[in-house]
């Protein structure tokens, strides 16, 4: 799901002009689908939010 959301917002509807522009591109659309897309499947959290409270878990057993 991931691919398809990357391509559709950030690969089809921008040109880069370089490697290092793409690259940033996707640096910032990956920090920005951590921390702020909410998905239906983790309970309408981040996955930021959602590696926390396993980390947290994890920690805890």
């Amino acid at each position: 799901r991931f691919i398809r959301v990357l391509k559709e917002n950030l690969l089809w509807q921008r040109r880069f002009d370089t490697v290092e522009d793409l690259r940033q591109a996707l640096h910032a659309f990956k920090d920005t689908y951590n921390r702020r897309w909410i998905l239906q499947r983790h309970a309408y959290r981040t996955p930021a939010q959602v590696r926390a409270d396993q980390t947290t878990l994890a920690m805890a057993a």
